[in-house]
């Protein structure tokens, strides 16, 4: 097992509307004051965990920073925002130095939409040495399906070079409430999954699979436990999150079947999408000519289209004559024909956006959907 930290530098839950200055630097002007008590904290902070035994795994510098970090007003103030996150990496590469062991780094977006812009805006400030890219997904509030965050994360891994975890993810299993006085935050399902234990279980067991097909590092699910008690949050008393836990509230909080997600079988692939065609698929399967595709657009000029398998899957690779980064977003159909027979129609013939032999009726049909860096 791995344990992962986020440091939110503050005094109460940092999220993208608050990054509130904890009340010990609330006085602290200088960006690069801040900037040493930001290096200073986190060092003692992993130093402490070290000499416990608990150096964690991942260490997150800020937790869902999509407007920055310490400050009153959320908003991206990139040359102040990069010295900060600076601060913090390189608190934690001194301390893996000095220890000869250390956590890998995460800077963490919330929702997937975001992370596109947000990485290449950090990135272009120079904040670079960081390990792995962290995403809240959150389905209720993302327009991204699953299928869709798997697509992400080859985005992110092939734009940015860094590996990909999906740090904040959960599904309620339930509309009823523990009867306090904190209201839930998660009250629709998507799709497929029923808000029940089986809906919750099957969603992150899918998600789960699709970030490995697409070679994300990991998932994290938050918050398995809270469970409602006497306590209070700012407002209201128990928990906003019963819900979604893995603990049924109607049965003196047993666990329930949600968390078997953990212990299933999931498939392993051993070529996960990272956008570059392995010498493992050997010969195209199929081939086709420069500037044959509708409207001229280049990144629907596909050229060839490979295939291989491993004991539990079967994986398509395709090149195209455009980088499809550069395309005018939307979704689009590529239908494939396999064959050489003569049974096609002409049906629809011109609105096909590209086919890699004559037009017959396909018999493969792949939905592409092209993104910009804003997730749209």
């Amino acid at each position: 097992m791995f344990t992962q930290l986020s440091i939110h530098y503050s005094d109460e839950w940092a999220d993208p509307g608050k990054q509130h200055i904890p009340a010990a630097w609330k006085d602290i002007e200088d960006t690069d004051e801040l900037a040493e008590a930001v290096y200073d904290y986190t060092r003692e902070v992993l130093i402490t965990l070290h000499e416990h035994g608990a150096l964690p795994d991942f260490v997150q510098v800020g937790n869902e920073t999509n407007g920055g970090l310490l400050k009153e007003q959320v908003g991206n103030d990139w040359p102040r925002d990069a010295q900060l996150f600076n601060a913090g990496i390189r608190a934690i590469r001194d301390v893996t130095a000095e220890l000869g062991m250390g956590p890998q780094i995460v800077l963490h977006v919330a929702q997937p939409e975001n992370t596109g812009w947000w990485f290449q805006e950090a990135i272009s400030h120079g904040v670079t040495d960081f390990d792995v890219i962290g995403v809240s997904y959150y389905p209720q509030w993302s327009t991204f399906s699953i299928t869709d965050m798997g697509s992400q994360v080859t985005y992110l891994r092939q734009t940015f070079g860094k590996e990909v975890m999906v740090v904040e993810t959960a599904y309620p299993w339930t509309y009823e409430t523990a009867g306090d006085t904190a209201d839930n935050v998660l009250d629709k399902g998507i799709g497929d999954y029923p808000v029940t234990i089986a809906g919750q279980r099957q969603f992150m067991i899918d998600l789960t699979q699709t970030l490995l097909n697409n070679g994300a590092w990991g998932v994290v699910y938050w918050e398995p436990a809270w469970v409602s008690t006497a306590c209070h949050t700012l407002w209201g008393q128990g928990s906003h999150w019963e819900n979604a836990t893995f603990f049924d509230f109607a049965q003196d909080n047993e666990l329930h079947a949600g968390v078997d997600f953990l212990s299933y079988d999931y498939s392993q692939p051993s070529m996960p999408v990272d956008g570059v065609i392995q010498p493992a698929y050997g010969e195209a399967l199929l081939t086709d000519e420069v500037d044959d595709n509708l409207d001229q657009q280049p990144w629907l000029d596909l050229l060839s289209l490979h295939m291989t398998d491993d004991a539990d899957s079967l994986y398509l690779a395709l090149t195209a004559a455009g980088d499809a980064l550069a395309a005018q977003t939307g979704t689009y159909l590529i239908y494939l024909d396999t064959t050489d027979d003569a049974q096609g129609a002409t049906e629809d013939v011109g609105r096909r956006p590209i086919t890699v032999a004559d037009p017959h009726k396909p018999e493969f049909r792949l939905d592409v959907q092209i993104e910009n860096r804003m997730g749209r």
